[in-house]
Parts: C-alpha cells; sequence; structure tokens
C-alpha cells in the first residue's frame, strides 16, 4: 500500500505532458489555506477534470498539484472548488548528491506536480467549502482576529487551531532561529490540555442530573463524553499527526478504562496509533513530524518509570505522579 502511494499518478504524468504544449483549465478542491511564502501564493489542489479549453470535453483526473502564483484576487480556503488554469511539471531534485530530496518531500505530502497560474486572474472559485469542522476553524479563527489584531492573534491562531498561514516569514525565521518553531504547531500535548479541560468541566456538570451519577460512575460518562469532544478538537484542528497519534492514544486509553476488561498498556496504545496512522495514510511513515512524535513518546514510555523508581516521593502526593502518568501518555 505504501509503495503505490508514492508512485505517480499516470493523470498527471499526462497532464504534465499536455501542458508542455499549452496551459491546461483544471478543476479540483484545495487542501489547505493559501501559504504566502517567500513572497508568493502556494496551494494544493486535489484535481477532479481538465480539458485544453473551455471548449473541449472535461477529462477526469486523479492527483494533487501544488500551484504556485504571485497574486490572488479572491479569499480562497480549504475545501473551496476551483477552477484555473496553469502549466504543471515534474518536481526536480537538487543534483549535490545528499542534499534534501525535495521529490520525495512532496510525496510524504501527497504532492505529485508542481504547477503555476497563468496569472493571478486565471482562478476562479467555484464553490464554496461544505465542511462543518472548517466552518468551526474559520468561526474560531475570525473570533481571534476580533480579540488580537496583528501578530498576536495570528500566534495565538497557530496554538490554538493550527493556522499558521498567514504568520509571516519573518516571524517563521524568528522562531526557527530561536528553537522554538515545534510551539506554532499543534500536538499531542494540546489534546492533552484539551481532554483534560473537557473531562473535569463534564464531572462538574453532571452533577446536576443525580439520576444519571445513580446509575453510572460520573468517571466513566465524563470518559464518553470527552472522547468525541477530543475528535472534534483534532479535526478542527485539521488532524496534525502528533494529534491524530494523541487522540489514538486517548482513545484506547478511555475504552479500555470504561470496559473494564483491558489493561490499558501505553505501548500497545502508541503501536496501534502508528498502525491506524499509516494505515490511513502510508506516507506518513516518511514525515519528520510522524517520526519525532512517535519518537518522543516512545523515550518518554520507557524513561519516566525509570525515573520514578529513582524519585522517593511520599504517599500524600500521589496526585503529582498521576498527572505524570497522564501527560506522559498524550504529549
Amino acid at each position: 500500500m505504501g509503495f503505490f502511494a508514492l508512485r505517480e499518478s499516470p493523470d498527471i504524468s499526462l497532464l504534465i505532458s499536455q501542458s508542455k504544449q499549452s496551459p491546461m483549465i483544471c478543476d479540483g478542491n484545495l487542501l489547505d489555506d493559501p501559504d504566502y511564502i517567500n513572497n508568493r501564493w502556494r496551494f494544493d489542489v486535489r484535481l477532479k477534470a481538465c480539458r485544453n479549453d473551455l471548449k473541449s470535453e472535461s477529462k477526469s483526473v486523479k492527483g494533487v498539484v501544488r500551484l504556485y502564483t504571485n497574486e490572488l484576487v479572491d479569499d480562497f480556503e480549504k475545501g473551496d472548488e476551483i477552477r484555473f488554469q496553469g502549466k504543471f511539471k515534474e518536481p526536480r531534485e537538487f543534483k549535490n548528491p545528499g542534499t534534501f530530496n525535495y521529490t520525495l518531500y512532496l510525496k510524504t505530502k501527497g504532492v505529485d506536480a508542481i504547477g503555476s497560474l497563468s496569472g493571478s486572474r486565471w482562478i476562479v472559485k467555484l464553490s464554496d467549502s461544505p465542511g462543518v469542522f472548517h466552518k468551526l476553524r474559520r468561526y474560531i479563527a475570525s473570533s481571534i482576529d476580533k480579540a488580537h489584531a496583528g501578530v498576536s492573534g495570528e500566534i495565538v491562531k497557530a496554538l490554538a487551531i493550527g493556522e499558521r498561514n498567514k504568520i509571516s516569514s519573518d516571524m517563521r525565521d524568528i522562531f526557527s532561529r530561536t528553537g522554538t518553531a515545534h510551539i506554532l504547531a499543534i500536538s499531542g500535548l494540546h489534546v492533552g490540555f484539551v481532554a483534560f479541560i473537557i473531562f473535569l468541566l463534564s464531572w462538574g456538570l453532571l452533577g446536576w442530573f443525580p439520576s444519571l451519577i445513580m446509575r453510572f460512575p460520573i468517571p466513566y460518562i465524563a470518559s464518553l463524553i470527552t472522547l468525541p469532544a477530543i475528535w472534534c478538537y483534532i479535526a478542527i484542528a485539521d488532524f496534525p499527526v502528533s494529534a491524530v497519534r494523541a487522540g489514538v492514544m486517548l482513545s484506547v486509553f478511555i475504552l479500555s478504562y470504561v470496559s473494564l476488561k483491558y489493561r490499558y498498556d501505553l505501548i500497545s496504545a502508541l503501536f496501534t496509533a502508528v498502525f491506524v496512522i499509516l494505515l490511513l495514510s502510508p506516507i506518513a511513515a516518511f514525515s519528520v513530524s510522524f517520526r519525532f512524535s512517535v519518537l518522543a513518546v516512545l523515550v518518554i514510555i520507557t524513561i519516566v518509570p525509570i525515573l520514578y523508581s529513582k524519585i522517593n516521593l511520599k504517599d500524600n502526593v500521589g496526585g503529582v505522579k498521576k498527572v505524570l502518568i497522564y501527560f506522559a501518555r498524550v504529549c
């Protein structure tokens, strides 16, 4: 499965050869909000159909292209159906041995080809994004913009919902030089905080329903409320790989806790998360963020028990251990 995920689509190969003669008119859906990087716009499009001109018949095309343009005349968002005219080409690698493999990098992002628009006005929006979670994401982003203007608002949006496309290149360079660029990415720690807050709120609200808590233990009900809530947050954050990993591990923990039939094992939960992620997206195995996320949790799982054995904590601070174990499961 992973092998076929990295093969070039035959539709894309034909499209590249045809666009060398004349620009192609294509329809597709935006996979992400456009990013403004290095003084030009960049966005990925999942193609649906292409044709040589408006008079010719459209042909179905499967594949993802990364488009570049110096200017956008409309406000495009993830999920929008668009029509554009442009040329495509295969990504090229640097010829120096041992340098960055740009082609493989694009493959890990699911990108089959790169292209450029014929002009800033050669792109139109056919329909808006229908996604519920994307609309929630936009609502949260607009609320943050109203409360925090300028750079602070962009940073808050990155921290809250993982929206980094409007952070300036200079600001990104500052975070990179200080070694804090990872703060701007949604991670398992974000999922852990959200799960913890929802669990506490659910626990408090359930006190208003005595007939319900007389039948079922409060922790079980609060856990079952937390489970769909964390996946809603992950969906709003656009499924970053580290958050998905944490979500799967938390789901395994909650289900094992509620069922009372299975003992929760961190290693098993971690490899369950790895299996699910690679099953849904085999090319995630080539993602640096995926590797670091799994490696970091694996180190925590193996190192934390050793630290516990070395630290002599009194019985009255047992809650500290529980908190540490909780964050070790999700960070």
